[in-house]
């Protein structure tokens, strides 16, 4: 009997408010409602979504999550710093994902591979120039502090991966010693150094780090990942597999752009709110909204907001900057 007034309630609800804002109330009601499609990752979906919501589209349109570019009404996008059609709109900074045993962090410190912060001696961050070192040099755990170890291997994104350009200026930072190059002969030895380091047999381009989690059984001891802390995340939360983040000395961020394309899109993209930038958070998204993400992570050892990064110049390798003679 309960669920019938329920349902009596519900009706009287509806046809008051038919009669009250007129037909247009019933067929915006029940009609089928037209796609809006967003070229984003997919866990960005709700946050998205919160911003339809938030336009005076939300009545009329559905949004949908595509990976195709073509026909999309709303693109985010990488690299796009010298593109006025975009703007930037979350980040993650560069990190070196690790083992997650104690045992090996000891030596590491032991070792200064990895050292306290500038800003809080609680937390330590990785020299990756020495690691670099290592890799063009020998490449051997044993210099960085670890014994029976053997050879190691890092992993890095391919050029094919959104993660590239910003990984380049991130590697471009670490082996100039923590600042952007400035001048011409910068740029041609932090050039020559990260060729180097791409040749190397301990060094490997990944285009899929899903995949590569799975074939190296999860974070081993004898591997180093160098990725976005978001990728972090993912990967440790995907494939249920325990880590340990190191900040670099110096990072750079790896950015995500956006832009409406469609008048539709643009109306969406003018609606982000508080609501849209906390759903980023809770994705684990950095933001303008939320530089710290201030979540407890269990497989993810040592996450913080402590560290530096190392703002990128518009003019850079990519796009008019200095280049290599």
């Amino acid at each position: 009997m309960r669920g019938k007034r329920i349902a009596q309630w519900i009706l009287t609800i509806i046809i008051a408010a038919g009669l009250i804002f007129g037909e247009n109330f019933f067929s915006s009601l029940f009609a089928e409602k037209s796609p809006l499609t967003v070229c984003a990752p997919n866990d960005m979906k709700d946050a998205f979504k919160s911003a339809l919501s938030n336009s005076d589209l939300s009545a009329q349109y559905k949004l949908v999550i595509t990976d195709t570019e073509s026909g999309a009404d709303i693109v985010v996008g990488y690299g796009k710093e010298n593109d006025e059609s975009y703007t930037q709109f979350a980040f993650s900074p560069f990190v070196i994902a690790y083992n997650s045993s104690d045992s090996c962090f000891k030596a590491l410190k032991k070792a200064s591979t990895v050292v306290p912060s500038e800003y809080n001696d609680k937390f330590y961050e990785i020299d990756f120039l020495k690691v670099i070192n290592e890799v063009i040099e020998e490449g051997k755990w044993e210099n960085l502090g670890l014994s029976d170890h053997g050879t190691i291997r890092l992993f890095y994104p391919d050029k094919s991966t959104v993660y590239w350009h910003d990984f380049y200026n991130f590697m471009l930072v670490t082996v100039n010693s923590g600042a952007y190059p400035k001048t011409t002969d910068e740029m041609r030895k932090a050039v020559e150094k990260i060729d180097l380091f791409e040749k190397s047999d301990c060094t490997e381009a990944v285009t899929n780090f899903d995949e590569k989690i799975e074939r190296t059984s999860g974070f081993s001891e004898n591997t180093l990942y160098v990725i976005p802390e978001k990728t972090v995340y993912d990967l440790a939360n995907g494939h249920d597999e325990k880590t340990r983040l190191f900040f670099p000395l110096a990072t750079v961020n790896f950015n995500y752009y956006v832009k409406g394309v469609s008048e539709n899109g643009k109306t969406v993209t003018s609606c982000f709110s508080d609501k849209f930038y906390a759903k980023l958070e809770y994705k684990d998204y950095r933001n303008k909204n939320a530089y710290e993400l201030g979540d407890d992570y269990s497989l993810v050892y040592d996450e913080r907001d402590v560290y530096q990064t190392i703002e990128i110049p518009k003019k850079n390798f990519f796009n008019g900057g200095y280049s290599p003679e």
